[in-house]
């Protein structure tokens, strides 16, 4: 997905999980030159979501070395899949790349909002930040649970994980995904006699794709 910045440069977005951000700042003479050499960053602009932020905190050493290595490497941090879902639904679909994109950091210039030390400290001493991250670290056995359920609810057409039965999952997990999120969505393309499409909502469709390889491949 790319993005124009203001002063003209086009870039390529590339969001990272919890488990690439760690290794990269694990290893940065290995996994962070690796990424670097794959993902110049003349070209691309890593990313990350506060759900991230919460998941590396549970390590105090990962945690500093991310903020470390991000605090000097150009960076942005999306919005949660939830406030995007909510622009592409008031959006009728697939919205703006500036939608999802919550702020930008860089250690160029000299304006504190766009350092990422401060931005972290800041945002992890308000109370709504403290709220998610305890709802979070509480949510993982209903989190399994609802993908066991999926899971149990899908029926795959081989037995090793495949496109195919990936694109069949996802079609298939958007309209109760949207009946559990914004049942509204779903009642109104039941009026207008449609089905919810996975294409027009690209959030959603990302998640339930990782989804379906994280349940049915977990190795």
């Amino acid at each position: 997905m790319p993005v124009t910045l203001p002063n003209g440069s086009t870039y390529k977005l590339c969001l990272l999980d919890t488990n690439a951000l760690s290794e990269i700042v694990k290893y940065p003479t290995v996994e962070g030159r690796g990424y670097i050499e794959r993902f110049p960053p003349m070209e691309y602009v890593p990313c990350f979501t506060a759900y991230n932020l919460i998941e590396l905190r549970r390590n105090t050493d990962v945690f500093q070395k991310f903020i470390k290595f991000f605090s000097i490497y150009p960076s942005f941090i999306i919005k949660p899949f939830p406030l995007i879902l909510n622009e592409e639904i008031n959006a009728g679909g697939r919205t703006s790349v500036n939608n999802t994109l919550a702020r930008a950091f860089t250690s160029f210039g000299s304006n504190a909002s766009y350092q990422l030390q401060p931005f972290i400290e800041d945002l992890f001493s308000t109370p709504e930040m403290a709220q998610l991250e305890e709802e979070w670290c509480t949510s993982n056995q209903d989190t399994i649970d609802t993908w066991l359920t999926n899971k149990a609810n899908f029926s795959p057409t081989n037995s090793i994980p495949n496109a195919r039965d990936a694109d069949r999952f996802v079609n298939d997990a958007t309209v109760s995904t949207l009946c559990r999120l914004h049942p509204t969505v779903v009642q109104s393309a039941i009026t207008a006699k449609t089905i919810p499409q996975s294409l027009r909502f690209p959030s959603m469709q990302i998640m339930l794709y990782s989804k379906y390889y994280r349940v049915f491949e977990p190795n």
